[in-house]
């Protein structure tokens, strides 16, 4: 059934049928992840905080919300979560109380790297079957458009694998 909508979609719209086969595959991968989280009492977003956390040091709730593309009240539950489970932390700025930033604990620093080499592995697995050429040139176009886009990534990977 999904094959034959994807083949009248490209039929009009080659980008369209990407579009459509991207989602299929984010949504895929997440429920093929959403367990290795689970298992550790976490859902995708919330690592995401946390893996942002890591990559960019405290952030205002606002900025976190923006890099993961949550509205603000989802990102005042992930927060809350993670400060139940004792990831991250409030910290008010001491030269202007307002200010409030959320930063990883050392047990939220624990925890991610316990679980990126549990992702990294679920990752690896999902891609193995495709040849690391086609998979480095998935990845140049990929970049390609994020530049198109002018879009700033939560985490440059790239300098993160040097």
């Amino acid at each position: 059934m999904i094959q034959l909508f994807l083949a009248k979609l490209m039929k009009k719209s080659i980008p369209i049928a990407i579009i459509h086969t991207f989602f299929s595959c984010f949504h895929g991968i997440g429920r093929k992840i959403r367990p290795l989280f689970e298992a550790h009492g976490l859902t995708g977003p919330q690592y995401g905080a946390m893996k942002i956390l890591q990559a960019n040091g405290a952030m205002s709730p606002s900025e976190l919300s923006n890099f993961l593309t949550v509205t603000p009240g989802n990102i005042t539950g992930i927060i809350d979560r993670l400060r139940k489970l004792k990831f991250v932390e409030r910290r008010r700025s001491s030269s202007d109380r307002r200010v409030l930033k959320i930063a990883l604990t050392t047990e939220g620093k624990k925890k991610l790297e316990e679980l990126i080499p549990i992702w990294e592995s679920a990752i690896e697995d999902i891609f193995r079957e495709v040849p690391i050429e086609r998979q480095k040139e998935f990845h140049r176009t990929l970049k390609e458009i994020q530049e198109s886009l002018k879009f700033t990534p939560m985490v440059d990977f790239d300098k993160e694998a040097e």
